[in-house]
This record gives structure tokens, sequence and C-alpha cells, in this order.
């Protein structure tokens, strides 16, 4: 009989599902919508009390839990019209979501709180594990308010009023992720703070004259894997042993800055590093041949577009024997790219971008070695007339995306990739073909690919 009694109630236990969200966390989306919209918004139509199960409202901004029913994800992104003006917020309308993992409150005007200190409210949501407060009107208090969420580990703070010195507090040790962007801040303190944090983004933060003690606290977040500091006023050498000291950095973002060649002194040291971006940083001519580069053995992304380069540069990349992804836009390289063992060693390269330089149709003889390549992006290159087919071009047997839009091919294009068999992608925007296009249908066996070809005149 006890057996039959269990089995009665595991299959009534199978079959239950949630009648939908909890009444206390109805009510206060209700009231939220409200507080949004006030004084006269119309956001969050779909919000109504028409239908019981606000877990249906809308599943682009509500995520239930799907056993509970309760509220885990709450996405108030850009809700609230920015003709209404600031919004005040009432933090209390919060505290019903028991459960909730993840609250995006991004670009809301939010300028602070109903009442003085109604913010410490926040720091009952204990379960809250990712926070988007980005593009608000806070200033430095906000930290005061969220360092007591014990289960923060992603803190979003980008574009709003924070400045001078920010001080991390122990409170935050859970935090793993910090947005700090688009703040006019110059420096960083945390004495016992987040040790465990990995990423750290300090986007278009800083001004001239104060980079020095930016980069100088980097040094009490010794555990950073990824860290953004792009579009800061960094010039010249920003050689420092604090910045030197990051081992365990994998993605280091410091493009936009007025740089010189000297950089790659200050990152060789940081040998874990798996993606470099130093878009338009002001490199020029030739880089370091030196250990300078031999060091970075696990660097799989490299983009260099945007600065005055040579094709000396080659000479240095081919140290690179692990790149995948090779970014050189508009770096001024021109005519013939070397066909030495400076390419032949980049065995494992499967996207390149040489888009915006001067190169010409021998270019195909260098990149043919390239025999891993699956992404080849040569726009506007003054290419012209019909592509040479080398053995070396025929090597490219793994290719599945060209573009070479904007150079001046003749019609014959068709027949010079046609033994490109696992092409999938071809784009010939603005390459000035005319007449009849040859598909070259009938002289590629079964194997061939392509399924989106884009000409445009």
């Amino acid at each position: 009989m006890l057996t039959v009694l269990l089995l009665i109630l595991m299959l009534s236990l199978q079959a239950w599902h949630p009648l939908g969200c909890l009444e206390e966390e109805r009510i206060a989306l209700l009231h939220l919508k409200h507080s949004l919209n006030y004084p006269n918004g119309t956001s969050l139509p779909s919000w109504t009390i028409a239908h019981p199960n606000c877990c249906e409202w809308d599943s682009y901004r509500i995520v239930c839990n799907s056993s509970t029913g309760r509220v885990i994800e709450l996405n108030l992104r850009s809700v609230r019209n920015e003709e209404l003006g600031d919004w005040y917020l009432n933090a209390s309308l919060f505290l019903p979501f028991q459960q909730l993992n993840v609250l995006s409150l991004w670009n809301n005007n939010i300028a602070g709180w109903v009442e003085k200190k109604g913010g410490y409210e926040l720091q009952k949501l204990n379960n809250l594990e990712i926070l988007y407060l980005g593009h608000n009107l806070f200033n430095n208090s906000i930290l005061s308010f969220v360092e007591g969420l014990p289960s923060l580990k992603s803190l979003y703070l980008s574009y709003n009023r924070l400045e001078g010195l920010i001080d991390l507090k122990e409170s935050l040790s859970s935090l793993e992720t910090l947005g700090l962007s688009g703040n006019n801040i110059n420096k960083l303190v945390a004495p016992r703070g987040p040790s465990n944090l990995r990423t750290l983004s300090l986007y278009n933060i800083t001004t001239y004259g104060s980079s020095f003690q930016l980069l100088q606290s980097l040094e009490a977040f010794p555990n950073l894997t990824t860290l953004y500091l792009g579009s800061n006023d960094f010039r010249g050498r920003i050689l420092g042993y604090d910045f030197l000291d990051l081992k365990n950095l994998e993605y280091l973002d410091l493009s936009y800055n007025t740089l010189n060649n000297s950089i790659f002194q200050t990152i060789r040291t940081m040998t874990s590093l798996k993606t470099l971006m130093l878009q338009s940083c002001n490199l020029n001519g030739q880089l370091p041949t030196t250990q300078d580069f031999l060091d970075l053995k696990n660097l799989e992304y490299l983009d260099l577009s945007y600065n005055t380069l040579n094709n000396s540069i080659f000479q240095t990349i081919g140290t690179m024997t692990s790149l995948k992804t090779l970014m050189l836009q508009s770096c001024n390289l021109n005519g013939q790219l070397p066909t030495t063992q400076d390419f032949l060693d980049l065995k494992n390269l499967e996207y390149l971008d040489l888009s915006y330089n001067t190169l010409n149709n021998s270019t195909f003889q260098t990149i043919g070695m390239m025999t891993s390549l699956k992404t080849l992006k040569l726009e506007d290159c003054s290419l012209n007339g019909q592509i040479p087919i080398t053995q070396s071009f025929l090597n490219l047997k793994n290719l599945e995306y060209l573009e070479l839009s904007s150079n001046t091919l003749d019609n014959n294009i068709l027949q010079s990739i046609e033994t490109m068999t696992s092409l999938k992608t071809l784009i010939l925007e603005s390459c000035k073909l005319d007449g009849q296009i040859p598909t070259a249908q009938g002289k590629v066996d079964d194997s061939y690919s392509l399924s989106r070809l884009c000409i445009f005149h």
C-alpha cells in the first residue's frame, strides 16, 4: 500500500506545473510599471491586471523559474521615456522578488531614491547575482547601496556620474565583473575588495594626467583575465611595474589611445594573453621583432587596424604561430605581401582582414600559404582584373567566406574561385562587373557549397 501511495505522489509531482507568478510579485510588477511611467508614460502595455500570469506578460523582460513560478530575471532596460524626466526609484518595490538573480535598470534616467536611504532596500535581494545600472545618473553613493548584496557577481555602472576615487569595499568580495566605463574616475582603491575580480571595463574614463594613477590601481586585481582600457587618453609609453603584474590576463583592449610601439615592451610579460586589441593606437612603421612578441605564445586574436604600419609587420607577426584571427584594416600596407617563412608559420590562421590597404593581385600567392583560412576579407584593396589561379591559391580548401568588394575585377571571378569547394559566401559589391556573369556551373564538383553570392554594381 505504501508503494502505491509513493507512486501516486511521484506521478502527481511530475504532472504539477506552477499556475503562474506569485500574487505578490504580480502586484509588485504592476507597481513598477506605474512608477516607471509616472506621470503619463505608456511603456509596458502587456503588463496588465487582466492577465493574471505575469510570467507570460513579456518573455523579453520577465523570466520565471519553471518550477516555482517566481521571477528570477527582470529586464527593465530603457523602459522609461526620456521625456518624462528623471526617475526616483522606490527600491522597496523589488523586495517581493526573493529569488531574483538578474536585474537590469539600464538607461532609465534614475537620479536617486524616493527616500533618502531607500537604496539600502536593494541589499535585501540576497540572491541577486547580476545588476545592470549603466546609463543613469548615479553618483559615487551608489556603491554604498550595492556593496551589501551578498551574492553579487556582476555589477555594471557604466556612464553614470561617478568621479574621482572609487573605493571598492570588502563587502564586494564576491564580485567577478565590474563595468565602470564612461565615468570621470581616476583611481580605484580596493584594500580588501574584490580580489576575485576577473573582468574590468574602464572604457572612456580618464583624461590626460590621471592615467598613471589609474594603471597603478590595477595592482589591486591580480586575478584579472579581461581588461578593457579603450578610448582613454593614454599617451606614449605606459610601461609600469603594476601593469606588468597582470600575469593572468587573457583579453586586453587598448584601442583608440595615443600610444607608440613601446607598448609591446609593456605587454610582453602578459604571457597568458589570447586577445590583444590595438585599433587606432598611433603605432607606426615596423613592429619590434625582439622577444617582446616571441613571449606571446598563446595569442589567438590580434587587431592592429587603423595604424600606420608597413609590410615588414609580417616578419613580426610570423612569430605568433598560435594566431587564429588577424585584423589589419587600413594599415598602410602596399604592393605585394612577403612570401617568406613569416607567413608560412601562420598555420592556424582562420580569419584574415586586409581591407582598405593598397595591395596587388600577387597578394593571393602569399595568402595561399595560409591553408587553414576560413574567412578572407580584401575589401577596397586596389585589386584589378582577374584573380590569378596559382597553386598557392588552390590551397585554400577551407575558405568559407571571401569578400572582394570595391575592387576592379573582371567577369571571370567565379572561374577563379570555382576550386574553392568549401566557399559558402562570396561578396562582390561595387566590383564594376558588367555584362553576363559566368556561373561556372558544370565545372565544379558536387561538393561545391556556395550558398550566398552578393553582386551589386
